[in-house]
């Protein structure tokens, strides 16, 4: 038995050591993003740093489509993330040192949750993809998908509560429909325009160099809230029941909007919809409205 233990033990040291993974979600907005941060954040396997969004990449994108976002960063944050996040600003290598240094032996996943990320410019995206890997992740892209109505109506809401005001009354409709075409709106749910650029970024060879990887994931939040986790719990290496977690975040305030402008955003959106249909059904099937 002797022998058996000694090849036991050389074969362990001569196959490769899994590296630890870098969740990067790029969203979609209101789409669960917050949920799936927080059920990961109580793994023990997982260290995900002192904030949920950094924002450190986005100040790139176009500000037509970036919105007030970025502007907003810095008034829900405390002074210990607020200096954290300036150095990262100064020292953008510092970033890839920060998560490099959450890793240990009981922690193996850390990750950039900034849906806006998603608005990047193919180049940049593919640039922070490479540079991840360089310094010793796998990389997990992670889009998350929510009915494009639903999207925009929980945004929209959203944009009052965090303006502490009440949804207007009067002319709802005609501001509703002025938001979800909007063009921060429409960068944030033409998922096929993200996923189509996120799929480029597995042409560049340099990214699938043997030392590490880089992985798409999309994923359903209606799915996600019906406890269909699979397709993430195979890409982070966990077991699907460890992603459950019945708590809802950043709910926006509930309020129903008219069938008629449903049907008008729905069409709106009929690409969006077409594709994802034709592309991930078992994710659109969740969805409240189709084409």
């Amino acid at each position: 038995m002797l022998w058996f233990w000694r090849s036991f033990y050389q074969l362990r040291y001569l196959l490769p050591k899994r590296r630890p993974l870098f969740v990067l979600n790029v969203g979609a907005q209101k789409s669960g993003t917050s949920w799936l941060r927080a059920t990961l954040k109580k793994q023990k396997i997982c260290n995900l740093g002192l904030m949920k969004e950094y924002h450190i990449w986005d100040q790139s994108a176009p500000k037509e489509i970036l919105g007030t976002e970025f502007n907003a960063v810095t008034s829900w944050i405390d002074e210990a993330q607020a200096s954290l996040r300036e150095r990262m600003l100064q020292d953008e290598d510092f970033y890839f040192v920060y998560f490099k240094n959450l890793i240990s032996r009981e922690c193996r996943i850390t990750g950039d949750f900034t849906p806006s990320y998603s608005l990047l410019p193919e180049d940049e995206l593919r640039q922070l993809t490479r540079k991840l890997v360089a310094v010793g992740f796998d990389v997990v892209v992670v889009l998350l998908l929510r009915d494009p109505v639903d999207r925009c109506w929980s945004a929209f809401r959203s944009h009052y509560r965090d303006l502490d005001q009440a949804l207007p009354t009067d002319g709802l409709v005609e501001k509703f429909r002025a938001f979800y075409t909007s063009p921060p709106a429409i960068a944030r749910t033409r998922y096929d325009e993200i996923i189509l650029k996120l799929r480029r970024l597995g042409t560049s060879k340099e990214i699938f160099e043997s030392k590490g990887d880089v992985s798409l994931v999309i994923q359903g939040y209606e799915q996600m809230m019906r406890g269909e986790v699979d397709a993430i719990a195979q890409a982070l290496r966990l077991e699907a029941d460890r992603l459950t977690n019945p708590q809802v975040y950043n709910a926006s305030p509930s309020q129903s909007l008219p069938d008629r402008e449903v049907t008008a955003c729905v069409s709106f959106f009929s690409q969006t919809y077409a594709f994802c249909g034709a592309q991930y059904p078992k994710i659109t099937r969740y969805w409240r409205n189709s084409v």
